[in-house]
């Protein structure tokens, strides 16, 4: 489930993501300080939290958010960052499908960047809801960004899809190549992505290096149905914000 986001990959989606804004970002930050003074202000747990992008940002606020992550590559790069501005929050490494018994209980949670469709098997997203539920104080929401649009190539056949050079980690001056495709499964409840980074060395004489091919299998949601399996999951006052395309779900507990 992580395999773009560790590696080359990782490196390239820390790059088109740091220090963007998406408009999710401000639903996220209404339901988790909502919660935040409705549920005796226990803190916000971030399901998917990556290198920190949001989780910091809320925590330089002053607000209390705990994050946890499949990739520990992107854990200690979350908790990197953390410490270099002088911030402390808890971040845990592992899954969110489901979640721990041992994790505590929280007055939200938000997973952002459509991270939730990486659960591509039905089952398993009904028992991650339901585990979310289970770790909400009463009283407690959750958000999940999702998307009913699904962008299909129409083949697996890779193409070039972004160019860039790394400007910071370990492989700072390297050139990349990202090469992608997409496909609409035919239950039309799925698409699958492949990339592949090429990468080359800020070296004499260096040449491009083929990189592996990762692939991702991702759950595309219609509105109806993650309210639906929401609902299944314990979960009541439900309401969609934004479109039918992307949106963010909200759920109580």
């Amino acid at each position: 489930m992580n395999s773009f986001y560790s590696g080359l990959l990782g490196d390239v989606f820390v790059q088109q993501t740091s220090g963007r804004q998406f408009g999710e970002d401000r639903i996220f930050r209404r339901v988790v300080l909502s919660a935040y003074a409705d549920v005796a202000a226990m803190p916000a747990l971030e399901l998917g939290c990556g290198y920190g992008r949001l989780l910091i940002e809320l925590v330089q606020d002053g607000i209390k958010v705990e994050g946890i992550d499949l990739s520990s590559e992107m854990v200690d790069a979350c908790r990197a960052g953390l410490v270099e501005r002088g911030l402390d929050a808890p971040v845990h490494l592992g899954e969110f499908a489901p979640l721990s018994p041992g994790l505590r209980s929280y007055a939200s949670m938000y997973c952002p960047l459509n991270s939730f469709s990486l659960i591509a098997d039905d089952d398993a997203a009904s028992e991650a809801l339901r585990s979310f539920r289970s770790h909400l104080e009463p009283g407690g929401v959750v958000a999940l960004s999702a998307s009913g649009r699904c962008e299909d190539h129409g083949s697996m056949s890779m193409s070039l899809r972004h160019t860039l050079t790394l400007d910071s980690g370990p492989r700072r001056g390297f050139q990349v190549r990202v090469f992608e495709a997409r496909a609409r499964c035919r239950c039309g409840q799925h698409v699958q992505v492949r990339r592949r980074a090429d990468s080359l060395a800020p070296i004499a004489d260096a040449e491009w290096r083929k990189g592996e091919i990762e692939t991702q299998l991702r759950r595309v949601w219609q509105p109806e149905d993650l309210a639906a399996s929401l609902r299944r999951a314990g979960f009541g006052e439900i309401r969609m914000i934004g479109g039918a395309g992307d949106y963010v779900m909200v759920g109580a507990a």
